[in-house]
């Protein structure tokens, strides 16, 4: 909520009405969403964390059950959507042209340039941060943290916002693991601490560059978890 100073005169503070909204408006555009039959799925994380490759082998499994889209955000190119639309799901590219995170504005503008007929599941990918898109949620009914091992063991510890704030966390590039001295149990065992809510997923490529990925408490697959 904005502030007000001692003598109750407003203190118009424009982040904090912008930030208010737009939650506001994220919300309505949740419902919108729920009313057509669409889940959205919003995917936050560093760049490089392995978010657009995550999708990009993601995309044809989940196709395999539901109308799939994908919305990418990315400061510049198109170069996310174009690897997502190769995969075989329409995608549409949203550029902040510097901002460090989407909205519930963009994601809509975006959502009505897909073509007909709508996904049933729509995945959000948002620009490369693991801190401004905390704050700014784009209408997802869930949302995952996607972190990388060759982030660093304590990379959870560092981002509390990112675990505290999402419904799940994908630690990626398990497999390169024994390069960079990371434990990914004790990156799980992070989450759980700070989260136990969350639901946790491991991911790699294997040696014929598919990706793997389990739940890390043994429970349903990533692909059902999404597919709700």
């Amino acid at each position: 909520m904005c502030k007000t100073d001692h003598n109750h005169l407003e203190d118009i503070d424009l982040d904090c009405l912008v930030q208010e909204e737009d939650l506001r408006h994220s919300d309505r555009l949740k419902a919108a969403f729920r009313a057509a039959g669409v889940r959205g799925i919003g995917l936050l994380g560093s760049p490089g964390s392995g978010k657009t490759t995550l999708l990009e082998h993601l995309v044809p499994e989940l196709m395999k059950k539901r109308r799939v889209a994908v919305i990418e955000g990315d400061l510049a190119t198109d170069n996310d959507a174009r690897r997502i639309q190769a995969a075989g799901a329409p995608a549409v590219e949203l550029n902040t042209d510097g901002a460090c995170h989407l909205d519930a504005s963009m994601v809509e503008t975006a959502f009505a340039e897909l073509p007909e007929p709508k996904p049933e599941l729509l995945l959000i990918e948002n620009v490369g941060n693991l801190v401004c898109p905390v704050d700014f949620p784009v209408g997802e009914e869930i949302r995952l943290a996607v972190i990388s091992a060759a982030e660093g063991e304590d990379k959870p510890l560092k981002y509390p916002a990112a675990v505290l704030r999402t419904e799940g966390v994908i630690i990626t590039k398990t497999d390169l693991a024994p390069y960079v001295r990371v434990n990914p149990d004790k990156m799980v065992a992070y989450v759980r601490d700070m989260n136990p809510h969350s639901r946790v997923f491991l991911a790699h490529m294997d040696a014929a560059g598919k990706l793997v990925t389990e739940a890390a408490d043994g429970g349903c697959s990533l692909e059902d978890w999404l597919l709700g």
